[in-house]
């Protein structure tokens, strides 16, 4: 489902990073573990097209990112790519309905209120419906990015850093609805991470 192969990034001529070759099958969950400044965010933004690699190859359901770019690239990431950034990013003038509805609507997909309703009811969220993203709590606006990564049942789930502002409880909590919600969608879900907490909850293991 996801595979690289001789990933390598300069962010300058004495600076490269390179990252060991990967290969995931479809709906598996795994952990993507380094310590900061390792590179584990830029290796999150090649595999999901929004950095180029200075060498090597990232394929994504046979799909080789490479190849795609501009419009078309932004069309593969929003369909088949859901991204959990580790600070949410919405448009805080739009609700949660609205800013889910754009979510669908830069993917190619029709507006479609049921299939958000029913998502932030399994996020328990469904009651901020209407209600701004400006007024949301951090991790309610954590379960709304997690609502906008899976709107559009994409193949990929990719997640930085998403419990390292997290007591234990909420950290368990946001790691769970990750699983679960993966595995409903049948989506392949790698978190990357410093946060040792997650290391008993996921058998597959990749250390930068």
């Amino acid at each position: 489902m996801l595979k690289t192969i001789n990933l390598k990034y300069n962010y300058t001529n004495e600076v490269q990073l390179s990252f060991p070759n990967m290969e995931f099958e479809q709906g598996s969950q795994a952990l993507i573990l380094g310590r900061s400044g390792c590179g584990k965010t830029t290796l999150l933004h090649l595999l999901s097209g929004l950095l180029k690699p200075s060498e090597g190859a990232v394929f994504i359901g046979g799909t080789d990112l490479n190849l795609l770019s501009g419009s078309k690239l932004d069309f593969f990431r929003g369909q088949e790519i859901g991204i959990v950034f580790q600070t949410p990013h919405f448009i805080d003038a739009l609700t949660v309905k609205e800013n889910l509805f754009l979510a669908q609507t830069l993917a190619g997909n029709k507006k479609d209120l049921a299939s958000i309703s029913n998502l932030l009811a399994d996020l328990s969220i469904l009651d901020k419906l209407n209600v701004g993203t400006k007024e949301l709590s951090q991790g309610q606006k954590q379960r709304v990015s997690i609502a906008r990564a899976l709107i559009n049942s994409p193949k990929l789930i990719l997640a930085d850093e998403p419990t390292s502002a997290l007591d234990d409880d909420n950290c368990v909590a946001v790691v769970n609805l990750l699983k679960t919600q993966a595995k409903k969608h049948n989506a392949t879900l790698l978190i990357v991470t410093h946060d040792n907490r997650l290391s008993s909850s996921f058998d597959l293991k990749v250390q930068l």
